[in-house]
Protein backbone atom coordinates (compact mmCIF):
# COMPACT_ATOMS: atom_id res chain seq x y z
CA UNK A 1 0.00 0.00 0.00
CA UNK A 2 1.04 3.60 -0.36
CA UNK A 3 2.39 5.36 2.71
CA UNK A 4 -0.20 6.74 5.11
CA UNK A 5 1.62 10.02 4.86
CA UNK A 6 5.00 11.69 4.76
CA UNK A 7 6.66 13.48 7.66
CA UNK A 8 9.31 15.96 6.61
CA UNK A 9 9.13 19.65 7.54
CA UNK A 10 5.36 19.14 7.70
CA UNK A 11 2.93 16.21 7.83
CA UNK A 12 1.05 15.26 4.66
CA UNK A 13 -1.57 12.53 4.85
CA UNK A 14 -2.15 10.44 1.74
CA UNK A 15 -5.72 9.43 2.45
CA UNK A 16 -4.70 5.74 2.41
CA UNK A 17 -6.17 3.66 5.19
CA UNK A 18 -5.65 0.13 6.32
CA UNK A 19 -8.90 -1.62 7.13
CA UNK A 20 -8.54 -4.22 9.81
CA UNK A 21 -10.28 -7.51 9.28
CA UNK A 22 -12.88 -8.06 11.93
CA UNK A 23 -13.12 -11.35 13.69
CA UNK A 24 -11.49 -13.41 16.36
CA UNK A 25 -7.98 -12.31 17.25
CA UNK A 26 -5.50 -15.17 17.35
CA UNK A 27 -2.16 -14.75 19.06
CA UNK A 28 0.86 -16.85 18.13
CA UNK A 29 3.64 -16.98 20.67
CA UNK A 30 6.07 -19.41 19.07
CA UNK A 31 8.76 -17.98 16.82
CA UNK A 32 11.81 -19.73 15.37
CA UNK A 33 14.76 -17.56 16.36
CA UNK A 34 17.26 -19.31 14.09
CA UNK A 35 16.40 -17.22 11.00
CA UNK A 36 19.03 -14.89 9.50
CA UNK A 37 19.03 -11.89 7.21
CA UNK A 38 22.03 -11.92 4.87
CA UNK A 39 22.80 -8.85 2.75
CA UNK A 40 24.35 -9.94 -0.54
CA UNK A 41 27.52 -7.98 -1.21
CA UNK A 42 30.02 -8.03 -4.07
CA UNK A 43 32.49 -10.88 -3.55
CA UNK A 44 30.39 -12.59 -0.86
CA UNK A 45 31.29 -16.25 -0.53
CA UNK A 46 28.32 -18.56 -1.26
CA UNK A 47 29.40 -20.92 1.54
CA UNK A 48 27.95 -18.48 4.08
CA UNK A 49 24.59 -20.18 3.48
CA UNK A 50 25.98 -23.63 4.37
CA UNK A 51 27.83 -22.23 7.37
CA UNK A 52 24.64 -20.69 8.77
CA UNK A 53 22.79 -23.99 8.27
CA UNK A 54 25.59 -25.86 10.07
CA UNK A 55 25.18 -23.34 12.90
CA UNK A 56 21.55 -24.43 13.20
CA UNK A 57 19.73 -21.75 11.22
CA UNK A 58 16.37 -22.98 9.92
CA UNK A 59 15.74 -20.27 7.31
CA UNK A 60 17.24 -17.19 5.67
CA UNK A 61 16.27 -13.96 4.03
CA UNK A 62 18.79 -12.97 1.37
CA UNK A 63 18.73 -9.28 0.51
CA UNK A 64 19.34 -9.34 -3.23
CA UNK A 65 20.23 -6.58 -5.63
CA UNK A 66 17.49 -4.57 -7.33
CA UNK A 67 14.54 -6.79 -8.20
CA UNK A 68 15.83 -9.71 -6.12
CA UNK A 69 18.91 -10.57 -8.13
CA UNK A 70 21.61 -12.87 -6.78
CA UNK A 71 25.07 -13.69 -8.16
CA UNK A 72 24.89 -16.50 -10.76
CA UNK A 73 28.41 -16.49 -12.19
CA UNK A 74 31.39 -15.61 -10.02
CA UNK A 75 30.48 -16.50 -6.41
CA UNK A 76 27.14 -17.91 -7.61
CA UNK A 77 24.63 -18.50 -4.85
CA UNK A 78 22.45 -20.83 -6.95
CA UNK A 79 24.07 -24.10 -5.83
CA UNK A 80 23.86 -23.13 -2.15
CA UNK A 81 20.23 -22.00 -2.50
CA UNK A 82 19.34 -25.31 -4.17
CA UNK A 83 21.18 -27.35 -1.53
CA UNK A 84 19.47 -25.43 1.29
CA UNK A 85 15.95 -25.65 -0.10
CA UNK A 86 16.32 -29.33 -0.99
CA UNK A 87 17.31 -29.98 2.62
CA UNK A 88 14.21 -28.14 3.84
CA UNK A 89 15.74 -24.77 4.71
CA UNK A 90 13.66 -21.99 3.11
CA UNK A 91 15.51 -19.16 1.40
CA UNK A 92 13.55 -15.94 0.91
CA UNK A 93 14.95 -13.33 -1.50
CA UNK A 94 14.03 -9.73 -0.72
CA UNK A 95 15.54 -6.53 -2.09
CA UNK A 96 18.06 -4.08 -0.67
CA UNK A 97 16.31 -1.14 -2.29
CA UNK A 98 14.42 1.27 -0.04
CA UNK A 99 11.47 1.42 -2.41
CA UNK A 100 10.93 -1.63 -4.50
CA UNK A 101 10.00 -5.24 -4.70
CA UNK A 102 11.61 -8.59 -5.26
CA UNK A 103 10.32 -9.38 -8.77
CA UNK A 104 12.73 -12.22 -9.35
CA UNK A 105 11.26 -13.35 -12.66
CA UNK A 106 12.45 -10.16 -14.41
CA UNK A 107 16.09 -11.14 -14.92
CA UNK A 108 18.02 -14.36 -15.38
CA UNK A 109 19.75 -14.05 -11.99
CA UNK A 110 16.42 -13.90 -10.19
CA UNK A 111 14.82 -16.65 -12.29
CA UNK A 112 17.74 -19.02 -11.60
CA UNK A 113 17.28 -18.45 -7.86
CA UNK A 114 13.56 -19.23 -8.21
CA UNK A 115 14.39 -22.41 -10.13
CA UNK A 116 16.79 -23.36 -7.31
CA UNK A 117 13.90 -23.09 -4.83
CA UNK A 118 14.16 -19.53 -3.50
CA UNK A 119 10.91 -17.87 -2.42
CA UNK A 120 10.35 -14.28 -3.58
CA UNK A 121 9.82 -11.68 -0.88
CA UNK A 122 7.78 -9.52 -3.29
CA UNK A 123 7.15 -6.15 -1.61
CA UNK A 124 7.86 -7.16 1.99
CA UNK A 125 10.81 -5.42 3.59
CA UNK A 126 13.47 -7.82 4.85
CA UNK A 127 12.52 -7.45 8.51
CA UNK A 128 8.91 -8.29 7.72
CA UNK A 129 9.97 -11.28 5.62
CA UNK A 130 12.20 -12.50 8.46
CA UNK A 131 9.46 -12.12 11.08
CA UNK A 132 6.94 -13.91 8.87
CA UNK A 133 9.38 -16.77 8.26
CA UNK A 134 10.11 -16.96 12.01
CA UNK A 135 6.35 -17.23 12.63
CA UNK A 136 5.82 -19.92 9.97
CA UNK A 137 8.75 -22.04 11.20
CA UNK A 138 7.74 -21.44 14.82
CA UNK A 139 4.33 -22.93 14.08
CA UNK A 140 6.05 -26.20 13.20
CA UNK A 141 5.64 -26.10 9.41
CA UNK A 142 8.64 -27.80 7.79
CA UNK A 143 7.43 -28.79 4.31
CA UNK A 144 9.09 -26.33 1.93
CA UNK A 145 6.06 -26.11 -0.38
CA UNK A 146 3.73 -25.41 2.56
CA UNK A 147 6.17 -22.77 3.86
CA UNK A 148 6.11 -21.14 0.41
CA UNK A 149 2.31 -21.26 0.23
CA UNK A 150 1.89 -19.61 3.63
CA UNK A 151 4.70 -17.12 3.04
CA UNK A 152 3.19 -15.86 -0.22
CA UNK A 153 -0.27 -15.40 1.33
CA UNK A 154 -1.17 -12.01 2.79
CA UNK A 155 -1.88 -12.54 6.48
CA UNK A 156 -1.96 -9.04 7.95
CA UNK A 157 -1.41 -6.55 5.15
CA UNK A 158 2.31 -7.33 4.86
CA UNK A 159 2.23 -8.27 1.18
CA UNK A 160 0.29 -6.75 -1.67
CA UNK A 161 -1.42 -8.60 -4.48
CA UNK A 162 0.91 -6.90 -6.99
CA UNK A 163 3.16 -9.45 -8.68
CA UNK A 164 4.78 -7.26 -11.30
CA UNK A 165 5.89 -3.68 -11.77
CA UNK A 166 2.78 -2.70 -13.74
CA UNK A 167 0.47 -3.80 -10.91
CA UNK A 168 2.48 -2.07 -8.18
CA UNK A 169 1.63 1.54 -7.43
CA UNK A 170 4.65 3.81 -7.24
CA UNK A 171 5.24 6.08 -4.25
CA UNK A 172 3.98 9.56 -4.88
CA UNK A 173 5.66 12.39 -3.04
CA UNK A 174 3.08 14.97 -4.07
CA UNK A 175 0.73 14.16 -1.20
Amino acid sequence: MLPLGIIEHDIRKSGETYKKKMGQIRLYDKMEDKVAIVKITPGMKPEIISVLIKMGYKGMVLEGYGAGNVPIEENSLIGEIKKATQSGVPIIVSTQTAIGSSWMYLYECGRKALEAGAIPGHDMISETAMTKLMWILGSGVRDIEEIKRIFLKDVAGEISNARNAKEKRIWEYSL
